[in-house]
């Protein structure tokens, strides 16, 4: 199983948390960086491993969020 995570100080307190695929388009115009980290979970050894990582974004800078903002 593959878990994806996104961070990124624009994103404010909504960093870190897990984001479907499909989410990740609408998120890179709406933001002007932020990394995304896909994991494999093993359910087996109980252990998560970094897939791959990249940088999603517009490329231009915004003020980070904050929760009124969501």
């Amino acid at each position: 199983m593959h878990v994806t995570y996104v961070y990124g100080d624009e994103l404010g307190p909504y960093a870190g948390r897990i984001r479907a695929s499909h989410e990740l388009p609408a998120m890179a115009r709406r933001f002007g960086a932020f990394t995304v980290y896909v994991v494999e979970v093993c359910q087996r050894c109980h252990w998560n491993f970094l897939t791959t990582s990249y940088v999603l974004g517009d490329g231009v800078p915004r003020r980070p969020l904050h929760d009124r903002d969501g």
